[in-house]
């Protein structure tokens, strides 16, 4: 009989207990913000499970190939045979004879552990439990499954408890998971007080201040726990310390200089995550990201170090950095605007008012007509004499179907012309535009 819940609600260990006391067959599905997985019990041992794909290999192809019990070679080999044939991978694995079956019972326990053991970190989420065969997720030919021998349950949740409990004590030492360590000289002297293993080697090759421990685990191919559990070690050792915001900013600016700017890039990322709004990362951030052609973070970016400039009363930097925006992004009207305000409280009416213009013509492409309207009294307001706000502010009430309005509008369209140039080139200019812009003879004759 099936059964369904809320995680909220029910503990993930008590259902996991309930299904091994009661010797129950069928599918788990787990579904949480993060993770989803399909767990198969057999007499209410775990017998198969789901797993992603590590880059192009199956993951329990990748566990064997980090373990040192298959070559690349090898894993090519198998990928191709999976694709072509569709057979359970370990059968597949069994047939080539590439690795001893106890070891991959071995690893394959270890790979389900890594699988359902993060499951039970979480306490969001839902469940449903179905009797029976297993679901078609796990037919797949990729699939985790055990031999004749299934993986303990009791096993499986006295370890997912002890990496729950270890959890706790990994985020007093490591509270931030975006933070990067390093090992320093005085780490590098700490080192002969720890025993080290193959994993921890591999971990300690990646402490260069440039990763982040889930950056680690993913690059060195050891288990994201064990990833943190070796640096949480290694920090209380005096081995490994967080790295400063302003080293990291120094590494990065090498790093560019260098050409490496993906490189550079994402490092300052990664320091903005940690202290955000910071000038001297929003900067060479933005920077880096019109380099590498990013166009639409740069302008994120950008907008930033404005704000910050307008509330620290730069005003000349802000509008520096407003042009920028505005040759990455020419089309969009409020930043236009924008540059008028910040022209306005420079003092430079002039400026500001043909800036209120080129915003309105932006608003009345997009058919935001009553920005438009507002951009040009703006503008009127500043150059009373400038014939430009005028005419779009003409076209505005056109597009709104009031040519009354726009009438007005180009009667004193007509008196600024002439307060620039002789009768005749005025009447000449004002006939071009009405032919261009206005479809109502009536006003045309007016």
């Amino acid at each position: 009989m099936g059964f369904q819940g809320q995680l909220a609600s029910v503990n993930l260990t008590d259902i996991f207990q309930t299904l091994t006391m009661n010797r129950q067959t069928g599918t788990l599905v787990v579904t949480e913000p993060e993770r989803f997985l399909h767990v198969y019990f057999e007499g209410g041992q775990v017998s198969r499970c789901t797993a992603p794909t590590v880059g192009d290999a199956p993951f329990l192809l990748h566990a064997l190939l980090r373990r040192g019990l298959l070559a690349q070679e090898q894993v090519d080999d198998l990928v191709t045979r999976l694709r072509d044939t569709h057979h359970p991978l370990r059968e597949l694995v069994i047939a080539s004879g590439y690795v001893a079956q106890n070891d991959l019972d071995e690893v394959l326990a270890w790979c389900i552990e890594e699988m359902v053991c993060p499951l039970f970190e979480g306490h969001e989420g839902e469940f449903s439990f179905h009797d029976g065969q297993p679901t078609p997720e796990l037919l797949a030919p990729d699939t985790l499954s055990m031999g004749d021998v299934k993986l303990q349950t009791t096993q499986l949740v006295l370890e997912a408890t002890r990496r729950e409990d270890e959890w706790k004590r990994i985020r007093e030492v490591i509270p931030d998971f975006a933070a990067m360590y390093v090992i320093d000289n005085d780490g590098r002297a700490n080192l002969r007080n720890v025993e080290s293993d193959a994993e921890m080697l591999k971990v300690l090759r990646f402490l260069d201040g440039r990763h982040t421990v889930d950056q680690v685990s993913s690059d060195v191919g050891v288990a994201r726990f064990d990833t943190y559990a070796i640096v949480a070690q290694l920090i209380l050792a005096g081995v490994a310390r967080v790295r400063a915001p302003q080293e990291m900013v120094d590494d990065a600016l090498a790093l560019r200089l260098q050409g490496e700017k993906e490189k550079a890039r994402d490092l300052l990322e990664a320091i903005l995550a940690q202290t955000p709004n910071v000038p001297e990362v929003l900067r060479p951030l933005a920077e880096l990201c019109v380099e590498l052609k990013d166009a639409p973070r740069a302008v994120e970016l950008y907008l930033e170090l404005i704000q910050s400039a307008q509330d620290a009363g730069a005003l000349d930097q802000a509008l520096i950095d407003l042009d920028l925006v505005i040759k990455l992004s020419p089309n969009d009207p409020d930043l236009h605007f924008d540059r008028a305000q910040i022209l306005a409280d420079l003092g430079r009416e002039q400026d500001a008012a043909n800036a209120y213009v080129a915003a309105a013509n932006a608003y009345l492409t997009t058919k935001d007509v009553a920005q438009a309207i507002d951009a040009c009294h703006r503008a009127k307001n500043l150059w009373p004499r400038a014939p430009e706000p005028h005419r779009y502010l003409a076209r505005a009430y056109l597009m709104e179907g009031k040519p009354d309005s726009a009438l007005i509008e180009y009667k004193s369209l007509w008196h600024a012309l002439l307060s620039t140039m002789t009768p005749r080139k005025a009447l000449d200019e004002l006939r071009k535009t009405l032919e261009a812009e206005c479809r109502f003879a009536a006003v045309k004759e007016q």
